[in-house]
């Protein structure tokens, strides 16, 4: 047997026999799944903002300080309406099918609602970054948070040539006039919600009930690391899926130093740099 395929009998072996399972995604699962936005979903929705900015990637436009409003949040607009209308993948519900009969936990940091929108119950996902959803005041006059869903509609609907939405859309807050922010972690004095507080405090739960429980992290890219849990919890077991150029040898932090020389922790992880898609069929073929 290979090493790619005992890694992957280890795997089968862990989820079979694991109470619990914890799932970490992050960016590059996203990317993976057909959401990849350096790629043809960027270059088929974006073209007139890239050749007007020279724009590599999606998250080039969120950042970019545009001289009128209206022009940024026509950039907004689009961007989440793309997120909005892009189906669930295959990707996610090969995932959803390897853990919908398992006590299972998703803490994510994309806000593309692939969890959602493939099987993954909404009352076990905590979306740490926020959600595309929602405005907030930019100054916090209030606690109160405004749907953006319906005024994302019309502002691409009502996107001029020059890439410019009326500027009656451009969203002030209804209590003080200011103006607003999206509900991500990325804006400032971002809002903790009844429902995001909720979805925290449900992760911190999961995690504190089963320190003592078998449990098992599958980690699709960085978007939190666990080397310190895995270290804390020695009934806990780690396998990451990562891109070549993040092995985990080469992580510098402090924590890892500590881990790596930690053997019998550094037994209970398993790394994949393979394709997810391609692992996650092996994995189901038992199924």
């Amino acid at each position: 047997m290979d090493e790619l395929s005992k890694k992957i009998q280890d795997l089968k072996n862990l989820i079979e026999n694991t109470d619990h399972i914890l799932i970490a995604g992050g960016e590059y699962l996203s990317e993976q799944a057909g959401l990849d936005i350096y790629g043809k979903m960027f270059t088929d929705n974006f073209q007139d903002f890239i050749e007007r900015y020279d724009f590599t990637n999606m998250y080039n436009g969120t950042f970019y300080p545009y001289k009128y409003s209206e022009e940024k949040w026509a950039y907004l607009a689009r961007y989440f309406y793309v997120y909005l209308h892009f189906e669930g993948t295959r990707l996610y519900k090969k995932i959803y099918k390897l853990v919908e009969d398992k006590d299972y936990f998703v803490i994510t940091t994309n806000f593309d609602e692939q969890f959602y929108k493939t099987g993954f119950k909404k009352s076990r996902v905590y979306a740490s970054n926020g959600d595309f959803r929602h405005l907030q005041c930019k100054k916090i006059c209030s606690d109160e948070l405004y749907d953006f869903v319906e005024l994302i509609e019309r502002m691409v609907k009502q996107t001029d040539y020059e890439r410019k939405i009326p500027r009656q859309l451009v969203p002030k807050c209804p209590k003080c006039g200011a103006s607003m922010d999206l509900h991500l972690t990325t804006t400032d004095n971002f809002i903790k919600d009844p429902n995001w507080i909720k979805q925290h405090e449900k992760y911190g739960r999961f995690t504190n009930k089963n320190k003592d429980s078998k449990t098992l992290v599958l980690q699709f890219g960085n978007p939190k690391t666990f080397e310190k849990t895995i270290m804390e919890n020695p009934k806990w077991h780690l396998v990451r899926f990562i891109e070549s150029k993040g092995r985990l040898e080469n992580i510098g932090s402090s924590i890892f130093k500590s881990f790596r020389k930690n053997n019998e922790a550094l037994e209970r992880i398993i790394t994949f740099e393979e394709p997810i898609e391609e692992i996650i069929d092996q994995l189901l073929k038992k199924y």
